[in-house]
C-alpha cells in the first residue's frame, strides 16, 4: 500500500475521493450503522480516511477506534471530529503481520480492500477478523465488477443513441476508459490511473467466508449516474450503478468457518 499516495490526498480529499456514505441513494449505510449500533459497544473504522463515517459511528457507539494508513488523513479526521470525545486515532498498516488492534464489537471496512495485491487484501481481512470480538459484526463496502460492466453497457447505448457507429461505440467504452495495468478478468480496473480491485458478488461472499466470517446480508449501495458521468442524459435512470455491501458476523466461538 502506498502511504505517500494517501498522504497526498489529505488536502483535497472531499474533491478527489468518492464518499460512499454521502452518495448512498437509499441511505442503507446509515441504516446498517443505526441498526447494529449500541452505546454499550465499541466500533472500529478500518481505513477511516478523513473520518466521513465517524460522525455516524461516534453517535451510535460508546467508543470508536479510527485507523488509517496515512498519518495525514488521521490528522484531518481528528481536526474534523475535534469536538467529539469518544474516538481514538491511530495510523497503522492494516496488512502488517504483527499488528495488534483493540477488540471491537462492530467494524466498518469501506472501500479499503481495493488494492491490486491479493496478498495485502487477505492480510488486511485477517487482521480485521482477529480484532473483532466473537459474535461481532463487520460492515464492508467494495466496488462492484458487475456495476463496471453495466455502466459500460449504458455508455455504449448512450453513444449509439447519439449516432455513433457500433465499432466506434465499443472503442469508446471499457477498453479506453479503463485502459492500463488492470484486467476485467480479475477485477482490476484502472480508476484515475490507480489499479483498483472490483468484486463479483459471489467472489466477495467466498472471500469473507474464506476469512472466517458468516455472511448475514449482501446488498447493493446504489449511486447517482453523476458519479459515473459528468452530464448523464435524462433518460438514464434506474437501475443505478452500485457498490457491494456485505454484513458479516464473526462466529460466536471466535473461530473461522472457512
Amino acid at each position: 500500500m502506498d502511504r505517500q499516495y494517501w498522504d497526498s490526498k489529505a488536502v483535497n480529499y472531499n474533491d478527489e475521493i468518492f464518499s460512499s456514505i454521502h452518495s448512498d441513494m437509499g441511505g442503507k449505510i446509515r441504516k446498517i450503522i443505526r441498526k447494529y449500533g449500541s452505546r454499550k459497544k465499541t466500533a472500529c473504522d478500518f481505513g477511516c480516511g478523513i473520518g466521513l463515517y465517524l460522525p455516524e459511528l461516534s453517535l451510535r457507539f460508546k467508543t470508536v477506534h479510527a485507523f488509517d494508513l496515512s498519518p495525514e488523513l488521521i490528522k484531518r479526521a481528528k481536526e474534523r471530529m475535534k469536538n467529539t470525545g469518544n474516538i481514538t486515532y491511530r495510523p497503522v498498516d492494516l496488512s502488517c503481520r504483527s499488528l495488534r488492534l483493540p477488540k471491537a464489537d462492530f467494524g466498518a471496512l469501506t472501500n479499503v480492500l481495493i488494492m491490486e495485491n491479493s496478498y495485502v487484501r487477505k492480510a488486511i481481512l485477517k487482521n480485521v477478523f482477529k480484532s473483532l470480538n466473537p459474535g461481532a459484526l463487520l460492515f464492508a463496502v467494495v466496488p462492484s465488477l458487475e456495476s463496471v460492466l453495466y455502466v459500460n453497457s449504458r455508455l455504449f447505448e448512450w453513444n449509439i443513441r447519439d449516432g455513433i457507429k457500433q465499432d466506434e461505440a465499443v472503442d469508446k467504452g471499457l477498453r479506453s476508459a479503463h485502459a492500463g495495468k488492470g484486467s476485467v478478468s480479475n477485477g482490476l480496473i484502472n480508476i484515475d490511473n490507480i489499479t483498483t480491485k472490483h468484486y463479483l458478488k459471489e467472489e466477495l461472499e467466498l472471500f469473507f467466508k474464506g476469512a472466517g466470517f458468516k455472511i448475514i446480508n449482501m446488498d447493493k449501495i446504489e449511486y447517482s449516474w453523476k458519479t459515473e458521468f459528468e452530464s448523464p442524459p435524462k433518460w438514464m435512470r434506474a437501475p443505478y450503478p452500485w457498490d457491494w455491501m456485505a454484513v458479516c458476523e464473526k462466529p460466536a466461538n471466535g473461530k473461522g468457518s472457512g
